[in-house]
């Protein structure tokens, strides 16, 4: 069988690899190299798909340690691939996909579709300076802006994506939005009594983006192997930055429609201010440690104090990509209320 191209995706049980692999399998006709250390919940992710046996056969799922720079260069070899897809997080992103890049020079690949974020992309001097100046010592959006400034030095054509904030971060708040209904044969959950979003975005916002758009652009770049979108970075999110007041609104009216105009149901968000920002470090440094937390905490305080998101430059460009306008935010957040409370 010939393939159009053979892609290497690193996270692919992600929130974005979930989308993204469904997508290169069913609209494209790649070959899709899946590295993991858990190849069993990746082929039961797979075969989830319900996919015919002749595009299923299509994804090679290999099973090793992605930080390990010989084994990616094996596996890319091996497989004869062409284009790469990194997406990466952790402590030790930096080491980790500096090591990747090298695996992907020694394998000789064509082209790559690199995850970054949102922010403006440095060409200058002054253009790193204001860079460094909002992330601080945001230590994952450093490395985003350290990768971005290497890239032009490799021997193979490159996009970046820079997506914006997650919308299915406000899923995290639902334990905090309802509970569950005793009501029998009812919705499964109705409001708590001070329902409440717990991301601290302050004042001036952000973007919103789904992890489907990305994914879709992921493809378009992909299939695009440098042609066009050659070290461009696109940046995939809402033009619209939604801040406290925003989400307030948005979540509220949402509760509204579904338990009509006259419940007095109101939604709330977390102040972006010290009492806030210290709960959701302790509460973080539980789940993932000490330097997460500090790190999470910086970054929410970036937000609030410089906004996040496109300029109606980079949005015209996402859409030029796209093919179509990024998904509606505040129809998701509506429907999203419909399933909970319907």
């Amino acid at each position: 069988m010939s393939f159009s191209h053979t892609v290497f995706v690193t996270a692919a049980s992600g929130h974005i690899g979930q989308e993204l692999v469904p997508l290169l399998l069913k609209t494209t006709t790649h070959k899709v190299v899946l590295p993991t250390s858990r190849a069993a919940k990746l082929n039961a992710q797979v075969a989830s798909l319900g996919l015919a046996p002749d595009i299923a056969s299509r994804a090679v799922i290999v099973e090793g340690d992605i930080k390990d720079p010989l084994w990616v260069q094996e596996q890319c070899q091996t497989h004869g691939v062409d284009t790469a897809f990194l997406c990466l997080t952790g402590s030790d992103e930096l080491f980790t996909t500096c090591t990747i890049l090298e695996a992907f020079k020694a394998a000789r690949i064509k082209h790559l579709v690199y995850l970054s974020a949102w922010f403006e992309q440095p060409n200058t001097g002054a253009d790193i300076s204001g860079t460094l100046g909002m992330w601080g010592l945001v230590a994952h959006g450093l490395v985003k802006v350290a990768i971005e400034l290497v890239l032009p030095t490799l021997p193979f054509t490159h996009t970046v994506l820079g997506p914006t904030l997650f919308t299915t971060n406000d899923l995290r708040a639902k334990p905090a939005l309802v509970e569950p209904s005793d009501a029998r044969g009812g919705a499964a959950f109705v409001p708590r009594a001070q329902p409440r979003l717990i991301e601290p975005l302050g004042n001036i916002g952000s973007s919103r983006v789904f992890p489907y758009d990305i994914a879709c652009a992921a493809v378009r770049c992909i299939d695009d192997a440098g042609k066009r979108y050659n070290k461009r970075k696109i940046v995939v999110g809402s033009l619209k930055s939604y801040n406290k007041a925003e989400l307030e609104r948005v979540w509220t009216a949402a509760f509204r429609a579904v338990l009509g105009e006259s419940s007095n149901v109101v939604v709330t968000m977390a102040e972006c201010d010290a009492v806030n920002l210290d709960r959701l470090e302790e509460h973080i440094r539980a789940a993932r440690g000490p330097a997460w937390a500090k790190e999470i905490r910086a970054m929410y305080e970036a937000i609030a104090e410089y906004g996040f998101g496109p300029n109606e430059t980079q949005y015209a460009e996402q859409v030029e990509l796209l093919g179509r306008e990024p998904m509606d935010y505040e129809a998701w957040v509506h429907e999203t209320a419909r399933s909970w409370l319907g």
